[in-house]
């Protein structure tokens, strides 16, 4: 039978799936066209139930909505070689910046000191530029990793980088984060009707918490 197969991608013949108990078979109605690239092929079969059969139609038809496979195939090859030498590309780059602090480190501290130091500082960033003076937070350096690193935190509840993180929220410092955190405690015992316990209430039950 060929309900629900789709045509040949190649020479538009029709197809049929024959089941022969524990084997299905998906094979031409009639033939391939002589010139058709599945025409030296032999019919298609899998051992197996009508499930089995299910499958390979769905095989057959996923075949037939991609005529160009081999060119999709070439494609994605050549998108993934161009992906590869990126990533070997930015490894190189990666490297060859951390060498660049290590001699940094050594030219600061075995070297001509923290001036010399800085001068292969400057001259990894050649190539990215150095920030200019009236870019945002470009005169706090704290700040200006927080807010330009890969992946920075939620901005702090004042507006600033944040380089706290707690419970999903950013934080520009620990006073920032402690001052939300006694906002909800407050905030809480005044939703519960209970006192805000804050370490100096007296004990006016006289005795352990149960």
């Amino acid at each position: 039978m060929n309900a629900g197969l789709e045509k040949c991608p190649f020479c538009a013949c029709e197809m049929r799936l024959i089941s022969f108990g524990s084997r299905q078979v998906l094979s031409p109605t009639e033939a391939h066209d002589q010139m058709c690239i599945l025409a030296s092929e032999k019919d298609f079969e899998v051992a197996g139930g009508e499930d089995f059969g299910d499958a390979l139609r769905e095989a057959w038809n996923w075949r037939a909505g991609h005529p160009n496979l081999a060119q999709e195939v070439a494609e994605r090859e050549q998108r993934i070689a161009a992906l590869e030498r990126r990533l070997q590309g930015d490894a190189k780059i990666m490297h060859d910046l951390l060498v660049g602090n290590q001699a940094a480190w050594i030219e600061w501290q075995r070297g001509a000191g923290a001036e010399a130091a800085m001068t292969w500082v400057q001259n990894s960033l050649m190539g990215v530029g150095v920030p200019d003076e009236g870019a945002p937070w470009a005169t706090e350096p704290q700040a200006w990793w927080d807010a330009n690193k890969a992946e920075p935190f939620p901005t702090c509840f004042c507006g600033r980088p944040s380089n706290w993180l707690s419970r999903g929220r950013g934080f520009c410092g620990e006073a920032h984060m402690r001052e939300a955190e006694a906002k909800e405690a407050a905030e809480a015992a005044g939703k519960t009707g209970l006192p805000l316990f804050d370490g100096t209430s007296p004990d006016t039950e006289g005795g352990a918490c149960d």
